[in-house]
């Protein structure tokens, strides 16, 4: 089994909610969940994160819940 991971902070010093930051339409965390989730190699994904919200977003995506860090 292969498990897709994305550590992704809440906080950021120099861009404050950079995950959700949009980038050509969509959140900046979404690029890294697309890749994960099309591809046929990984089996599951998850969001390891101090943002409540940044793991709900990934729960709601399909990602694993693995709980909050």
């Amino acid at each position: 089994m292969i498990i897709g991971h994305i550590g992704a902070r809440a906080g950021s010093k120099g861009v404050p909610n950079k995950n959700f930051r949009m980038l050509h339409g969509k959140p900046l965390i979404d690029w890294s969940l697309d890749q994960l989730i099309a591809s046929d190699r990984v089996d599951h994904v998850v969001v390891s994160t101090d943002s409540p919200e940044m793991y709900e977003h990934g729960l709601k995506r399909g990602c694993l819940d693995i709980g909050l860090r």
